[in-house]
């Protein structure tokens, strides 16, 4: 068992990237690397593109869930600022969005800390595909580079949890709240 947790956007923000994507015949990515001890297939078709925040194995599941009751999501914003590709586990790469924190973050990851009582992940990138085929993947980091104006910046509108394991599945969410403070 283990779950992540992940910083999500309004769909509309990243429809160009899925735009290009799909327009390079990357319709359905593995977000998921290679050698990570779940289903892949499955955590591909339930999981968005996503920002992952936070990850735990199963032995720490109670302490964090129980830490996330009552949690109250603070937005922030995240500045992508270039596409990358880099070896990963079993002969595979992986094609990922870098970014770096944007307006509300410090608070978020504050807040956050505070209430896990540990520190986050701060290796901020969307993972666009992970494959054993690299040359498709240095072609369409190379058709990114080339379409995508770099820094844009997302808005971060909610978090989501996932079940990491068999089965993935969704857990629950965070959105935004009206009223809010940013």
């Amino acid at each position: 068992m283990g779950h992540t947790l992940a910083a999500v956007w309004d769909r509309a923000e990243f429809r160009r990237v899925e735009e290009l994507l799909r327009r390079e015949g990357h319709s359905a990515p593995n977000k998921v690397p290679y050698g990570r001890d779940c289903d892949r297939v499955s955590a591909n078709r339930v999981l968005p593109y996503h920002m992952t925040v936070f990850r735990w194995r199963g032995r720490y599941d109670d302490r964090f869930l129980r830490a996330l009751e009552g949690y109250t999501f603070r937005p922030f914003e995240i500045r992508v600022t270039g596409v990358r590709l880099m070896d990963a586990e079993e002969g595979s790469s992986i094609l990922y969005l870098t970014a770096e924190p944007g307006a509300g973050f410090s608070a978020f990851r504050s807040d956050l800390e505070a209430r896990l009582g540990t520190e986050i992940d701060a290796s901020l990138h969307i993972t666009l595909g992970a494959s054993k085929d690299q040359d498709s993947l240095v072609r369409l980091r190379q058709r990114l580079r080339t379409e995508l104006s770099f820094p844009f910046a997302i808005a971060v509108s909610g978090l989501e949890l996932y079940h990491i394991w068999r089965p993935v599945r969704f857990v629950r969410s965070w959105p935004r709240r009206s009223g809010a403070e940013d």
